[in-house]
């Protein structure tokens, strides 16, 4: 692992869970379990106070805490949670163009409280108390195909009402696809659903543009970018860096057995099986070990490193 780049660290604690067990996650599909606000408290403390081997002072400047890394305000609490971010990150909630599809299409009033409340921009660690500009809705295709993707019926019926809740506040929905086999004969239906619903005109008429876009599935989502700044802990506070999946060779320990000082160390000294085949295994090297000269799969580079490392690790 190169060594810190910044002092900035973002500690993601996995408060509630989410309420869907999307087929393309990288974060997999871990059980729901609530983590109440001490253990939270604790943890930020954990990493807040570790000082560097060699140093005086704590390690960490800033420290930005959150209380989800799936479905963001999730819990019922969640209105609490967000004045607990607050307060531990100095007057500001981290926030992005991702709110709860599921609770937008449950509580009335959660659309414009997180209008109200501001957004962060896609950038980690920065805010802006502007009110929420926009909000990502998730479809894979038209409701049969939306609902076993997402593993829970009525999850496309919720995307739909979401949009509209968006809407009457303000807030623009921005639609992105998740480009497989499966929604290839559907995307013709989608187009129409927007031309139905006009969102076009909607959202052009509360001040901008509507953006709908086709993304492919990764095994690792876009926290490859970010590697260097955020770690998540999930309910039985087991700690990953974002570098890639919540799998057991990512697994950096665990805050209660194993302590902050040992959790930084494996981190910086790539002790895990996936850090280690991801900094000091050439890309060549996996390739040649895994390849597969029938595949018609495409994959960006980074992503396909991300499967050879998969592969290595579950081979060890």
């Amino acid at each position: 692992m190169p060594g810190f780049r910044s002092r900035e660290i973002s500690v993601l604690v996995d408060m509630a869970g989410c309420p869907n067990r999307c087929r393309h996650c990288w974060l997999g599909c871990p059980p729901n379990k609530r983590v109440s606000e001490e253990t939270f408290r604790w943890v930020v403390q954990q990493f807040r106070e570790w000082v560097y081997p060699g140093e005086q002072e704590p390690f960490a400047n800033p420290l930005n805490a959150m209380t989800w890394y799936r479905e963001p305000d999730f819990a019922p609490n969640y209105r609490e949670l967000y004045e607990l971010e607050k307060e531990l990150n100095g007057g500001k909630a981290v926030r992005f163009e991702l709110l709860s599809i599921w609770r937008l299409a449950r509580d009335e009033s959660y659309a414009k409280w997180a209008y109200d409340v501001g957004v962060s921009d896609k950038s980690i660690g920065t805010s802006v108390d502007e009110g929420t500009e926009s909000c990502q809705i998730t479809f894979f295709g038209m409701e049969k195909i939306t609902d076993y993707f997402t593993r829970r019926r009525g999850s496309f019926r919720d995307n739909l009402v979401a949009t509209e809740r968006l809407l009457e506040v303000g807030i623009k929905p921005r639609w992105q696809l998740f480009l497989t086999k499966l929604i290839i004969p559907e995307l013709d239906d989608l187009v129409s659903l927007v031309e139905s619903m006009n969102l076009e005109k909607r959202v052009r008429d509360i001040g901008g543009e509507f953006d709908i876009f086709i993304h492919t599935p990764g095994p690792d989502g876009e926290a490859w970018n970010i590697e260097h700044l955020a770690f998540m802990v999930t309910s039985a506070l087991d700690v990953f860096s974002n570098i890639a999946e919540l799998t057991p060779w990512w697994r950096l320990g665990n805050l209660k057995t194993d302590g902050i000082g040992e959790i930084m160390r494996r981190f910086e000294n790539d002790e895990t099986e996936g850090m280690y085949a991801h900094f000091h295994i050439p890309i060549s090297t996996l390739a040649e070990t895994y390849r597969r000269r029938d595949s018609r799969k495409i994959y960006k580079i980074g992503d396909l490193k991300t499967r050879l490392i998969r592969q290595w690790a579950q081979s060890q």
